[in-house]
């Protein structure tokens, strides 16, 4: 059995050689579920409760932006018709001693992306994914190491 360090190890040998592939995930994924690329992963929502909000002031298409400053490569850039909100609540799924959430799960949560036709992700280091039309909240990967938001 691998400990965590020897998963996360693999995982960061991994990035050594990036696949530049592209990954057409078109028609694939339904409400719910997730497509990752890097340390970022995408879950596909309904967005009507978007209907209701402000679009961001800021439309950086950087994902990632404001993420860990160890990071030196993290430009994980939505390419395409999309519009970004930020990030919509969710109901807390544990809270820590004093009320606090110990995984700081707020602090995984970036902004939501709606898409008005296919887009993309694109990252020098990583798989360009296509998805389609819809509306998608950016979830930072945790490291398990710092229980805070991880970086390529």
């Amino acid at each position: 059995m691998n400990s965590v360090a020897e998963v996360v190890e693999k995982i960061e040998q991994s990035a050594v050689t990036p696949n530049r592939t592209v990954r057409d995930v078109r028609g694939k994924m339904k409400i719910g579920q997730v497509v990752r690329q890097g340390d970022l992963y995408f879950l596909r929502i309904n967005g009507q409760k978007l209907n209701k909000k402000a679009a961001r002031a800021d439309q950086n298409r950087n994902l990632a932006a404001g993420g860990p400053e160890t990071s030196s490569a993290h430009h994980h850039t939505a390419v395409g018709d999309v519009t970004l909100f930020d990030a919509l609540p969710v109901e807390s799924l544990g809270q820590g001693e004093g009320g606090k959430d110990p995984l700081n799960r707020d602090s995984l949560l970036g902004p939501v992306v709606r898409a008005n036709s296919e887009w993309s992700v694109e990252h020098p280091e990583h798989t360009t994914v296509v998805m389609e039309k819809g509306c998608y909240q950016v979830i930072y990967q945790l490291d398990p190491r710092t229980s805070s938001r991880s970086a390529d």
